[in-house]
């Protein structure tokens, strides 16, 4: 029997999960199905469900070349496509920079706020639910805790707590100015006027998306400069 029509009968007992008759025939016929590093990484995901071992067979095979002729052939591509991601009500973040975004991975949700839109510093909350692909504002609730206007601040999602964390800002309309600390502007005395310097602060808040508090920010620190 011809080696190839051989291993197709390999590849038929195995893909049966005939795995006795599948190593019996590898074995006394000595032929093999494929490189021995693809049969141990079918073996460890397939059989075995050992992650771990998978992981270093499909490194191994790289150190060995396996991939060398596919990344020729079909060389990585990166391919942007753009969202719209706008809402049933028309609800999309409208052109920003400085922004901050985070992701909860297990939920599969981005969260984006603030930012600066060319003329001042924006103070909304978006999630973007990746399965469903539409932005929503969260609303504010009447006199609830809230950052406020900001821009070039960070935020990050903490998977263990569902909080959303944000520190500090910095602003620089003069809207911004009027909130931030007297102590924040200083005097041109060259000009004679006003030169305001842009505003920075320092300010600590935690967002819950889960739990009774879901949906409320929470001050943690009005200046973490300050012990």
């Amino acid at each position: 029997m011809e080696a190839a029509a051989f291993r197709h009968i390999l590849k038929h007992l195995r893909s049966r999960r005939h795995v006795a008759s599948f190593k019996a025939l590898t074995a006394s016929a000595g032929v093999q199905l494929e490189h021995p590093l693809v049969t141990r990484l079918y073996d460890s995901v397939v059989s075995d469900g050992n992650w771990a071992d998978a992981e270093c067979v499909l490194q191994l095979s790289a150190d060995v070349g396996l991939f060398d002729e596919y990344a020729r052939e079909a060389p990585a591509q990166v391919t942007w496509t753009r969202l719209c991601g706008t809402s049933a009500d028309g609800d999309t973040p409208r052109q920003r920079g400085g922004h901050a975004m985070c992701i909860d991975e297990v939920e599969e949700k981005i969260y984006l706020y603030g930012g600066w839109d060319g003329e001042r510093s924006l103070d909304d909350l978006w999630v973007y639910p990746i399965a469903e692909g539409k932005w929503h504002a969260v609303p504010r609730r009447e006199d609830a805790v809230w950052p406020g206007r900001r821009s070039c601040h960070k935020m990050v999602f903490d998977e263990k707590t569902g909080c959303i964390y944000l520190l500090g800002c910095l602003g620089v309309s003069d809207d911004d100015l009027r909130e931030a600390e007297p102590s924040r502007t200083r005097s041109s005395g060259a000009s004679g006027g006003e030169s305001r310097a842009p505003t920075q602060r320092a300010d600590f808040y935690a967002y819950h998306t889960r739990g009774d508090d879901a949906g409320t920010w929470e001050l943690l620190s009005s200046n973490t400069e300050v012990l």
